[in-house]
């Protein structure tokens, strides 16, 4: 982990450099691609919270017709 003075490093990236495989797939990875660690791990993340948000049921905003959905 770097520890530059000054630096902030969000939850999500700190709990993803907690994984061993993660982090060693990404240090595996980073050469080949030549992006940082730290980038291809944010993406990893962005692209879970996206999967994530997609599978959320929508609330109903008053217009159209409401969702329904079994409880």
């Amino acid at each position: 982990m770097s520890s530059q003075p000054g630096k902030v490093i969000d939850a999500t990236l700190r709990f993803a450099r907690s994984n061993p495989e993660l982090l060693a797939y990404a240090n595996d990875n980073a050469g080949q691609l030549a992006m940082p660690v730290d980038d291809l791990l944010r993406q990893a993340i962005d692209r879970v919270a996206a999967m994530r948000a997609s599978e959320r049921p929508q609330r109903f905003t008053g217009q159209g017709r409401p969702l329904l959905r079994a409880i």
